[in-house]
């Protein structure tokens, strides 16, 4: 999917594959559980909003920042969040769940959990 620089909204992202942010926000509205095995790129963000569970597995290297508005985030490795900071808002927990040793080297920043 290629977003050409529009910002969207997604909901219930999941599945795999390719997402080319470009310079574009991508708003994951998770309001059920999903996983999202496939790669963001671009200079782009990332918005979580919705109640529901996000699972992100892949080697992300989206440079504009992550922010959880909602729900909860789980990263299964140090680069699934890409490479931007990360914002933690109240109402949303991110959770890192690593399958093998990684390290998360996003700057973390917000009041949620």
């Amino acid at each position: 999917m290629d977003l050409n620089g529009f910002s969207q909204q997604a909901n219930h992202l999941s599945g795999s594959g390719q997402v080319t942010l470009g310079s574009a926000a991508l708003t994951a509205n998770n309001t059920v559980n999903s996983q999202f095995d496939g790669v963001m790129s671009g200079s782009g963000s990332l918005n979580k909003t919705g109640s529901g569970v996000l699972t992100l597995t892949g080697v992300n290297g989206y440079s504009g920042g992550s922010t959880l508005n909602a729900g909860r985030v789980i990263a299964s490795q140090g680069q699934a969040l890409g490479t931007g900071a990360i914002t933690n808002n109240i109402g949303s927990v991110l959770q890192l769940n690593f399958a093998a040793n990684s390290t998360l080297a996003n700057i973390l920043a917000g009041t949620g959990v």
